[in-house]
Order: C-alpha cells, then structure tokens, then sequence
C-alpha cells in the first residue's frame, strides 16, 4: 500500500527513476539530515543556555537568542522529516496519505521557522552595520525594548502567514483511488490553491528580502571589517585602549559576517530553485519534473539544517565570553551527570 502511495508523488515521465529518487531521499533527508538535526538540536539548546546565563542587557544577546530559537524549532522539524520519509515509516503500513501528513505537521512548520531565521539573521546583519555606520546613535535607535518588540513582530507576522493555510486544511477520512482503501489525509477547503498561491507568495518574497538584506549588509559589514584593518595597521602609534575597542569591534564584525556569510551560502541554492521553479514550471512538485525536483529540494534542505547547526562553531571560535560560559555550563552538565 505505502509503496504505490509513495510512488504517485516520485513517478513521473522522462523524470528521474524512482529508485534513484527514492534514494537520494534516503540519504539526504533520513541519513544526512536526521543526525544533523539531533546535533543542530543539542547545539542550539547549548546556544539558548549560554545567552541566558550571560543576560540580555546588551541588544546582541537578544538577538542570538531569537536566531537560535528558530534554529532549534526549525531543526526540531527537520528531524520530523527525516522519520515521516524513513522507509520503515512509509512501509509501516499505517493507513495514513503519508506526503500530506509530512507536508502538514513538518513541511510548512519547517518552512515557517525558516522563513523566521532569515529574517531575524537579516536583522542581527542589519544591526551590526548599524553599530558601525552610526556608532553612537546605535544605542539609543535600537533599545532592548525595540529590538524585543521587532524580534516578537518577526516570529508573529510569519506565524500569521501560516494561519489561513492551515484554516482550509483539516484532517479526514478519504478514499484513495490508488489504493482502493480510505486513508487519513488533508482534505482542503474552498479557495484552497488561492490561499495557498498567496501564502507562497508571501514566504517566497520574505525569503528573498532576507537573502539580499543579509547579502548587502554582509557586504557592508566586509568593507568596514577591511577599512578596520588597515586603520590599525597604519596606526601603531595609537592608544592601546582606542586599539582594544577596535579589535572588540572587529570581532563583533567578524562573528556576524561569519553568520550571514553561512546563511547566504546555504540559501543560495534556494533562490536560484525557486528563480527557475518561476522560469520554468515543469521544475515544481506537481510538474513534469517533479523527481528531479523533490532530489534537489532534499540539498536545499541539507544545507538549510546545516546554516541552522553551525552557529555554537562561530560563537564558540569567536567570543571569548561565549567560549567561557559554555565551558562553565557543559562542564555543570559532565558534572552533575
């Protein structure tokens, strides 16, 4: 039964077979992308923890909190993806439209958090160019408060994106001509390829906003880093204060850069998809192509997990003070264990 479920959404005409589509499946979303969810997992609850030990009276603080809480949350559906794909839960003969099921409780979620990480890395880029061009009016532009307020507007707006998607969408009983068997599927409600054509739009316009906000200030945050350095260069004879705040400076700059650069990467396979899903339309989930599309989508989604692993790396290579408050918080944890 699983397997001709599973084949109505992979076969397709001068496609890519099914069994080499259902194999890059296997490795990519189940192998590949289930451990590093589990590790991105452990990474960002370590990241939560160590800003919370540290405090959020400077605004940074509170922006790497938001950016690993949507980190976590969307790693925690990733590694949804990776059990609702394993072959075992597809061959466990649960009388369950499998792709409709993944789709609901672990494609849009995912895609939502996304979405959410691009925005909130947008604004951690946008902040620290802040920091450089207006230095001194840094601070009294974006308070606690305000950064609070715009990091709680982020995680709403695209939650409230995610509303009427799910309004038309509910579960139910429904005959399977396939299959001959009434299976537990998504039954969609009026207007449902309006809602969705418009909530796809939206997502798809967020994540490019976020991609080339990301991509400019990383620029910008590049040259400042380079014009940094030349600066100390040429002044050797400058105060060994001034040189300290430059050099803190310089690794603030470098800690961000680093974190947009990774996002920009990761997300650059996606932009050029969906620029050809847009071009060419056999390329989608429901074109003549589809196999070949479900195949690179399973990368896009490797490297997705990757962007939202790696950030404990570039805390803990870059800050000092990081480095030394996850040492105290995994050293409590070998401790009491």
């Amino acid at each position: 039964m699983s397997t001709n479920s599973t084949a109505v959404y992979l076969s397709a005409p001068d496609d890519l077979s099914i069994e080499t589509t259902t194999t890059i499946v296997t490795v990519n979303i189940v192998a590949l992308v289930g451990v590093i969810s589990i590790f991105g997992i452990a990474c960002n609850i370590i990241n939560i923890l160590v800003f919370c030990k540290q405090g959020f009276s400077e605004t940074t603080n509170i922006s790497y909190t938001a950016l690993a809480i949507s980190d976590l949350l969307s790693l925690i559906n990733s590694w949804c993806l990776s059990v609702f794909w394993n072959p075992w839960f597809l061959n466990s003969g649960l009388p369950v439209v499998f792709f409709d099921i993944q789709t609901v409780f672990a494609t849009w979620p995912y895609a939502c958090f996304s979405r959410i990480n691009g925005l909130v890395t947008a604004f951690v880029t946008f902040e620290r160019c802040l920091c450089v061009v207006w230095p001194l009016q840094v601070k009294r532009i974006l308070t606690s408060t305000v950064t609070i307020i715009v990091l709680i507007s982020i995680y709403f707006i695209m939650c409230l994106v995610m509303v009427p998607v799910y309004s038309i969408s509910t579960l139910g009983w429904r005959s399977e001509p396939w299959t001959n068997m009434t299976l537990l599927g998504v039954i969609m409600g009026e207007n449902a390829e309006l809602i969705s054509n418009i909530s796809y739009t939206v997502q798809s316009a967020t994540q490019l906003f976020a991609f080339f906000t990301v991509s400019v200030c990383t620029a910008t945050l590049i040259a400042c880093l380079k014009q940094n350095t030349k600066w100390r260069a040429k002044q050797s004879t400058t105060q060994n204060a001034i040189k300290k705040v430059i050099k803190r400076q310089s690794k603030a700059i470098k800690m961000v850069t680093l974190i947009a650069a990774t996002y920009v990467i990761s997300q650059l396979p996606t932009i050029i998809s969906l620029a050809v899903t847009v071009l060419y339309s056999d390329f989608g989930p429901v074109g003549r192509y589809k196999n070949l599309f479900l195949a690179f989508w399973t990368f896009l989604l490797v490297c997705g997990v990757l962007n939202s692993t790696v950030n404990l790396v570039v805390y803990y290579v870059m800050s000092s003070k990081f480095r030394q408050s996850c040492n105290q918080i995994l050293s409590k944890l070998l401790i009491n264990n």
